[in-house]
């Protein structure tokens, strides 16, 4: 790595750049904010940074540096970028075009596997540190509580019935009598494993039936399942790029989604959560000098209970020629007048999106993944990807639970519109109530309760499980520093009166006539 006097005379220089104006000699005390750069200006200052010096900055890292010291230490941390052999890769090793064209579907589909180790990071730290922050409350862990029966609108906890809102079975389908007698003889029929990869010996009829069904239902070519929702996108968007590419995601993406970008080794981007115009103007910048360029998005953000901008991303799908991954593991199930997720809310053909990710775990009362889209990369993904290609296929009552599942959604379009209306109703309830539902937008399940501070959300849950109800509190790192909350999610099998009941009990806990608040939620050391 240069020294440090290189380093920030490297700074300089690629400020000078893209500022197109002198800049004064750069020190470690220099305050970036100073430089007077735009967010976009930055990026690209960082671009140059990386070409001129041979290595990977994340994004996430260099956003924590205010002076330029600091960034240089976030540089000198760096190893070099990923250079992957080709015959390794399987990979051109052509440039890409001055007009960044889209590569033929051919190439989309034939894309080989980069293997990419993700970044050390402050994960670990930042999950030890929620551990720690709940030993000093004097509340006992609201993680890990072991519920028993059936999911549902209830639950059961140490002997005790609650109302449950801390599960995402939104149409209430986990206990529905068709969907366990159809994984009843699912087991009778093949047994509990297919034990094998679906390549080797594990595929069974039910796998097929259960594809078949999600394309169809989704307007979709083909499908694949995978064993786990996580897994498929860190799988697949680890498969489908490379270090030539350029993955774009929302600053809000879910982790399955930033883990598979660090594993493919493409040159990984974020944009401010929904802001469709800084997006514009990162392609704008970056497209042409990636062969393939992909943007991820979640059709319902888990954490937020809003959602993407789906007309105005087809639109920048059009414009920049990139592909679109979208992550309906929230909307599928619950969005549009069928439940079809995203394209059918906003009206749009299924075939405006490139990758569109679901999982079996939200409404369709399962477990495990899947993708649908066209047959050929469909095809790619069953052959290629190492998630499915070398895992143990799904287990035969999974996939017909899911499979039955997503036959009641068919036969019971109104499931999606009740569940729809029952969010609504706690919505508009918790915002009259004064409560802070964040972004959590109409046609979502999702309605966080944000209130800022971790301590306070440990206690409140802790509070509101006192009183019969099952919520989850969700602290940094999971959430931004000074955005913890309790995320309710909201069925089709709650009543009118249980969301009255949680709504009138949070803000009264919040309130402090209920006590919540009546002390310090965490104790001074």
């Amino acid at each position: 790595m240069p020294s440090r006097d290189t380093l920030l005379s490297v700074l300089q220089q690629a400020c000078r750049t893209v500022s197109g104006h002198p800049v004064p000699p750069l020190d470690e005390h220099t305050d970036l904010h100073t430089l007077g750069l735009g967010s976009l200006q930055v990026m690209e200052m960082l671009v140059i940074v990386e070409r001129e010096l041979g290595v990977r900055l994340m994004d996430t890292e260099v956003a924590q540096a205010r002076t330029a010291g600091e960034l240089c230490d976030v540089i000198a941390a760096c190893g070099p970028a990923v250079q992957m052999p080709a015959a390794r890769t399987g990979r051109s090793s052509a440039p890409v075009s001055a007009a960044g064209q889209r590569p033929e579907r051919a190439d989309v589909t034939g894309t080989g596997h980069g293997d990419a180790p993700p970044p050390a990071g402050d994960r670990q730290r930042g999950l030890q540190a929620v551990v720690d922050l709940v030993r000093r409350t004097r509340v006992a862990s609201p993680y890990f509580a072991l519920h028993d029966g059936r999911p549902g609108a209830t639950t059961v906890v140490g002997e005790r019935t609650m109302t449950m809102f801390s599960g995402f079975d939104y149409l209430g389908l986990g206990s529905d009598p068709e969907v366990m007698r159809a994984a009843k003889e699912a087991i009778d029929r093949y047994g509990t494993t297919v034990a094998a990869s679906r390549a080797a010996s594990g595929e069974r009829p039910i796998h097929r039936s259960l594809e078949s069904a999600l394309a169809d239902f989704l307007g979709a070519e083909a499908a694949v399942a995978f064993v786990s929702g996580h897994a498929t996108n860190v799988s697949v968007l680890g498969h489908l790029a490379g270090p030539p590419d350029l993955i774009v995601h929302d600053a809000l993406a879910h982790n399955s989604l930033v883990q598979g970008a660090e594993l493919s080794g493409a040159r990984r981007r974020v944009f401010p959560h929904n802001d469709i115009a800084f997006l514009d103007e990162l392609l704008t910048m970056e497209r042409r000098h990636h062969r393939r360029a992909i943007v991820v998005v979640e059709g319902v953000y888990s954490m937020d209970g809003d959602l993407a901008d789906l007309p105005a991303l087809v639109a920048l799908r059009e414009r920049h020629d990139v592909m679109l991954y979208v992550d309906e593991a929230h909307s599928i199930g619950v969005l549009g007048p069928a439940g079809a997720g995203v394209t059918d809310h906003w009206g749009l053909p299924a075939s405006v999106i490139d990758v569109r990710m679901g999982t079996l775990s939200k409404a369709l009362a399962s477990s495990g993944g899947f993708i649908v889209g066209d047959t050929g990369l469909i095809t790619h993904l069953r052959q290629t990807t190492p998630g499915f290609v070398y895992g143990c296929g799904m287990a035969p009552s999974v996939a017909a639970a899911a499979h039955a599942a997503l036959g009641q959604l068919r036969v019971r379009p109104r499931l999606a519109a009740t569940a729809r209306r029952r969010a609504e109703l706690f919505r508009t309830l918790a915002r009259d109530a004064g409560l802070d539902t964040g972004r959590s937008s109409t046609g979502s399940c999702v309605v966080p309760v944000v209130v800022g501070d971790d301590g306070v959300a440990l206690e409140l849950a802790a509070r509101l499980g006192e009183r019969g109800i099952s919520v989850c509190p969700f602290v940094s790192p999971a959430v931004e520093r000074g955005q913890a909350r309790l995320r309710f999610f909201v069925s089709a099998r709650h009543t009118d009166a249980q969301i009255h009941d949680a709504v009138t009990a949070t803000a009264a806990l919040l309130a402090g006539t209920g006590d919540a608040t009546a002390d310090s939620p965490v104790p001074q050391t």
